[in-house]
């Protein structure tokens, strides 16, 4: 009687195990810093983390702040549009100001690019949701006052 009870015990803990319904890998913790080190040629640039995606982000306002609108290039494999938000140190949930599909850039990373503009409500961290039909990403980021 254990041999049955033993094998549908580990068949339950293998399927519970490689469900497709994982949830991505989680996002990097908050910096310590709100100022993005600049990365080779094309400047302050930050790698997310991704489920079936790469995620590059270019910024081109350092450091990210309270006080200006900042705008923030994308980088995303995968398929499908984008749709991007960003979510902020007291749970609050914020879409960008713009999404605009690029077409050639300078920004040498793999995938589709858009350009996209934001307006932070709070200094903390930040950290944005980045969704294709297929594909995700989080990159989170410190803003400062």
């Amino acid at each position: 009687m254990r041999k049955p009870v033993a094998t549908l015990t580990a068949a339950a803990l293998c399927l519970a195990a490689c469900s497709s319904d994982n949830p991505p890998p989680p996002a990097p913790p908050c910096p310590t810093d709100a100022r993005i080190a600049p990365a080779g040629d094309d400047g302050p640039v930050l790698e997310g983390t991704g489920r079936d995606a790469t995620l590059w982000a270019l910024f081109f306002v350092q450091p990210l702040t309270t006080s200006a609108d900042s705008k923030v290039v994308w980088r995303m494999t995968g398929s499908g549009e984008l749709a991007i938000v960003a979510a902020g140190p007291d749970g609050r949930t914020i879409d960008p100001l713009w999404v605009e599909e690029h077409g050639d850039s300078s920004f040498q990373r793999p995938g589709d690019e858009w350009g996209t503009g934001w307006r932070f409500p709070a200094a903390g961290c930040w950290t944005f949701r980045a969704t294709r039909d297929v594909g995700s990403g989080e990159l989170t980021v410190r803003v400062a006052e």
